[in-house]
């Protein structure tokens, strides 16, 4: 029958059935002929097809490379290399959509035979996610070009000697350089910026997550990125380590017109106020804030532990100044320090919740949750009015790994009323106990009731 297919369709069939993957692994039962791999097996298959494979070039374009190493072997054989040689020069010039996940090397190959290869190639790529661990005590240093075509990078460089990696954005001066939409570099990947780093534009770059410790040239890179990226949509910031230093300045807060989403992650308040003091963000439709005590740190007070709710609002209100936020979702998490367990922590949390009238999604984790915040954000009226927090809130998640003095009715309390009251939908809980006891929320006679009536509801128990 296939005699009768047209070429194109033949060659769909090719691409779709037959997926191209390299799985390199010298784990025991894995395959000794690591060459018998589609499509280089194509002409295996049917002889008088290969013609067609050949002739079709997007057919070798997209490459996963899984290649894994028992921790101390020494592999250096020539097969690898030769094999993925063959694929990249039988694709040429099509662009490369490339996944390397690369682990297990102990002795340097994977830096020394592997990544040069792709990196010859770098004004070919499009699409390139590379995960690098377990790396040999001296590994060598590599660094990703990037160049035109390329418009999706994420580079994660793990282990106990992870070698020194940076991606290349030096070539990226005017609004013609960079086709690039996303971009993701781990704390142990540096950037190199043009020489003036005012002259980077990166105009489509619409996704960006960076993680760094507080290394003020690392900061530095990462204001430069998002003063270069007017076009952002989505961030995520892990920034950990001491406190910014105060020599660190902001000057005029940059504005973001576009972005919707904003995750924060850091290890102390004084971070949160360098990126909120940096942003401007009107549009902002889903904020996510992390903050875990850095156990440097010997003093925790009543000011720090009530900051962030106080911070959050203005924030808000200083990228919306004339009309209510627009934010839709936010998650808080506090965590290593109990925030709660000063009593105007649920009120500064209630100020923030009242300002945010569009709020339809809360999710509060580890020490966020107390018994003043259930108390706050059950309803006592049975109507939600304009006094009240997140009154179009639809969707609630608690997650606590300590019971923070509250109970089994409490939590009933608060999500029934806001159940009765006609706009919560779907309500996600997890406790767990020091003591490995947990709380049976699913069981509860009103929770039964709520859930026959349509509630969803989520729970997930444990110590």
């Amino acid at each position: 029958m296939a005699q009768f297919l047209h070429d194109y369709l033949l060659y769909d069939i090719f691409l779709y059935a037959l997926p191209s993957k390299f799985l390199f692994t010298m784990e025991e039962g894995s395959s000794s002929e690591p060459w018998m791999i589609p499509p280089l097996t194509f002409s295996l298959v049917c002889r008088s097809w290969r013609a067609l494979v050949l002739s079709r070039p997007r057919l070798w374009s997209d490459m996963l490379v899984d290649l894994r190493f028992e921790p101390d072997e020494n592999y250096h054989g020539p097969s690898i290399p030769q094999i993925l040689k063959k694929w990249l020069n039988l694709s040429y010039p099509a662009t490369l959509w490339i996944y390397l996940s690369l682990k297990g090397d102990g002795r340097g190959y994977i830096t020394d035979s592997i990544l040069p290869l792709f990196i010859l190639e770098h004004q070919r790529l499009e699409f390139a996610s590379i995960r690098v661990s377990n790396s040999p005590p001296r590994p060598t240093s590599f660094t990703i070009p990037c160049s035109a075509p390329l418009t999706h990078l994420s580079l994660w460089v793990h282990g106990t000697h992870p070698p020194a990696a940076y991606v290349d954005l030096s070539h990226y001066i005017g609004d013609d350089a960079s086709r690039l939409e996303y971009l993701d570099v781990d704390s142990n990947v540096s950037v190199r910026l043009p020489q003036c780093r005012e002259a980077l534009r990166l105009p489509h770059l619409s996704s960006f997550d960076f993680e760094s410790s507080n290394d003020g040239k690392k900061l530095e890179d990462m204001r430069a990125i998002l003063c270069a990226s007017q076009n952002l949509e989505r961030i995520y910031l892990s920034l950990k380590g001491k406190s910014i230093s105060t020599a660190i300045a902001v000057q005029d807060p940059m504005r973001l017109a576009r972005l919707t989403s904003l995750s924060l992650r850091s290890t102390n308040r004084f971070t949160i106020n360098f990126i909120f003091d940096l942003l401007t963000c009107p549009c902002l439709h889903e904020l996510k804030l992390y903050i875990q005590r850095s156990f440097d740190e010997t003093e925790i007070t009543e000011n720090s532990a009530i900051l962030e709710p106080r911070r959050i609002q203005d924030f808000l209100a200083q990228s919306s100044p004339d009309e209510t936020p627009p934010l839709e979702h936010l998650t808080l998490e506090w965590f290593g320090y109990d925030a709660t367990s000063f009593p105007n922590h649920a009120w500064a949390l209630k100020d923030l919740l009242v300002f945010l009238q569009n709020l339809k999604t809360l999710k509060l984790q580890e020490n966020a949750v107390n018994s003043a915040v259930l108390e706050m954000l059950a309803i006592r009226t049975g109507e939600i009015d304009g006094s009240q927090p997140c009154p179009f809130l639809s969707e609630i998640g608690l997650t606590t790994v300590s019971r923070c003095g509250f109970t089994e009715e409490m939590v009933e309390r608060m999500v029934v009323s806001r159940w009765k009251a006609g706009r919560l939908r779907k309500a996600n809980l997890y406790f767990a106990t020091p003591s490995l006891t947990s709380i049976n929320m699913r069981g509860r006679e009103q929770i039964i009731k709520c859930i026959q009536e349509g509630l969803v509801f989520n729970d997930v128990y444990g110590g």
